[in-house]
């Protein structure tokens, strides 16, 4: 009974270490391109959800420097009232 177990272990440690040489030897000889390289692909190929991932991870375009705003002009009394009369408006259409 105790040959049997030793032998039995010898053969899947044989086995064991047999297919590890045989990943081994695949993971040198067949490189996966890497993961950014075959999504560029699908983006090429017309995948959306690609193309959208690669747009994410690219970094946002430098804005460019604004104008120096002048002053607003303080508000006439008739500006203030057609303000206040949209800004009701505005509030009646989301309470319905």
């Amino acid at each position: 009974m105790i040959l049997c177990r030793e032998v039995l272990s010898l053969v899947m440690l044989g086995g064991l270490c047999a297919c590890h040489g045989q990943m081994a030897d695949a993971s040198k000889t067949a490189q996966r391109p890497s993961f950014l390289s075959r999504t560029e692909q699908d983006c090429k190929e017309g995948d959306r959800q690609a193309c959208r991932l690669l747009n994410a991870l690219q970094p946002p375009a430098a804005a460019k420097p604004r104008p120096p705003q002048r002053q607003a002009e303080p508000m006439t009394q008739s500006q203030k009232d057609v303000l206040a009369i949209l800004r009701g408006m505005e509030r009646a259409r989301a309470d319905q």
